[in-house]
């Protein structure tokens, strides 16, 4: 089974890609320790080392910085998810038997059950967990 993976806490967020290492504050709002956008999967470094043992053909792991331009503030400790597997609804199934780990969708975190037990191992109470696509269709 795969896992759609959000906060419990809902944050309105939202960031810009400045480039490779930074992130700029487009509409402030609590830091969360995942945020999605457009083009973006970001994950807090409490988080983080529950990404580290997975292989390099699944998820590519940068450092980033958030920065807030109206008031010079700047947040380290955050790092970007280049998830390389896609999925969608109707990829599911097959998805749900192949040995990956973690996936996107329209920059959503997926996660296998074994990624979800880790990543409520690093932070409890924090996240939402919903089966497949359950919050999608």
């Amino acid at each position: 089974m795969i896992y759609h993976t959000s906060n419990k806490e809902i944050s309105r967020i939202n960031l810009w890609k400045v480039d490779d290492d930074t992130f700029r504050i487009i509409e402030y709002d609590k830091l969360m320790p995942i945020m999605t956008g457009s083009d973006y999967t970001i994950v807090s470094k409490e988080l983080v080392v529950a990404f580290e043992e997975l292989l390099a053909d699944e998820v590519e792991i940068r450092p980033i910085k958030i920065i807030r331009k109206s008031t010079n503030e700047e947040w380290n400790g955050f790092y970007e998810l280049i998830i390389k597997e896609h999925i969608d609804p109707e990829k599911i199934k097959i998805t749900n038997e192949n040995e990956r780990s973690v996936w996107q969708y329209h920059y959503q975190l997926f996660v296998s059950e074994t990624l979800k037990n880790k990543i409520e191992s690093e932070i409890r109470g924090a996240f939402e967990f919903s089966e497949g696509f359950s919050l999608f269709i």
